[in-house]
């Protein structure tokens, strides 16, 4: 049983590594997709509705139900918001693929109940890597804010615009925020107002600096005032904020690392003990007694896990 289970495993990694190479090879390359536009906003067709799906889409049917429950435009934004310029459908017709992938497997290996962790692991795999993707990214973005404000201030006591000035961002640095300013410029361009631009950088972007930003620029245009020095100000609180964070991090890292050891070491022990001992553990999965041991020690482990994770954050 074991070996038939380590090589279940071994399947799911690889297929769930399939997947990673397949949303980062399909978005490379690509423009990225209108669903946060004002038409968008206001009920006009666009590339995620259901006639008017573009010829590539895997799966009208899929998108047509997305939208009708809403959430397609949900997808769309935690796929821009991961940089994924990916399809909500896409994302779908993947975790379905997987999770039918990881049943299949389990009924080969086992039988049912193994086929429904398989399904559900199998199925959780891509969510855990968009979200994984989002926050990385989020963390990156934030992290260049304050270099980005403080270029914006130096573009505009030079002389330039503002527009100008968030030209010279998305021209002289690196992705993620060079990515974003030039969505914001593009959106412009095209007749976007200035607020309902920043309003869709904000959504692409769920971070409090961000949302900080964005309301200091649309109050300096609504009362006045010196928009530099009011870059400047606000690059040095999230340069001191980004600070603090790291040293918070640096001191909660023992914490993290004990919950990582304990979540692991029950799983490795029983394959160790699995190896060492084949069918001493088959009571925990072929008895009602030994099934209803294992739900609880796992809620308890994910309790557990929430109690430590909510005791490690530290937000400021």
């Amino acid at each position: 049983m074991p070996p038939l289970i380590l090589l279940a495993g071994v399947g799911l990694l690889v297929v769930g590594g399939g997947f990673a190479v397949y949303l980062a090879t399909r978005s490379a390359g690509q423009s990225p997709p209108s669903r946060l536009a004002p038409r968008a906003e206001e009920g006009a067709p666009t590339a995620q509705s259901g006639k008017g799906s573009a010829p590539d889409d895997p799966s009208p049917v899929i998108t047509r139900v997305l939208d009708r429950l809403g959430l397609g435009r949900s997808l769309q934004k935690l796929l821009l918001q991961a940089g994924l310029l990916v399809r909500p459908t896409e994302l779908v017709v993947l975790v379905l693929g997987l999770a039918g992938m990881g049943f299949a497997a389990g009924m080969a290996v086992r039988g049912f109940l193994l086929a429904l962790v398989l399904s559900g692991v199998a199925a959780v795999v891509p969510v855990v890597y968009v979200q994984t993707r989002r926050a990385k990214r989020n963390k990156a973005l934030v992290d260049q804010l304050s270099e980005a404000l403080t270029m914006m201030a130096s573009s505009l006591r030079s002389g330039y615009s503002f527009l100008r000035a968030m030209q010279v961002v998305s021209e002289e640095m690196d992705a993620p925020i060079s990515e974003e300013f030039g969505r914001v410029l593009d959106e412009m361009n095209v007749g976007v107002s200035h607020e309902r631009a920043l309003k869709h950088l904000m959504d692409r972007c769920p971070s409090g600096d961000v949302e900080l930003i964005v309301t200091a620029c649309q109050i300096q245009s609504t009362v006045g005032g010196n928009l530099a020095e009011i870059l400047d100000t606000t690059a040095g609180m999230i340069r001191e904020r980004v600070r603090l964070q790291g040293e918070i991090s640096a001191l909660t890292a023992e914490g993290r690392l004990s919950a990582s050891i304990l979540c692991a070491l029950p799983i490795f022990l029983a394959i160790v003990v699995g190896h060492l001992s084949p069918g001493y553990l088959d009571p925990l999965f072929i008895t009602p007694m030994g099934r209803l041991l294992l739900l609880g020690a796992g809620g308890a482990m994910g309790m557990g896990m929430l109690v430590i994770k909510k005791m490690m954050a530290v937000q400021i």
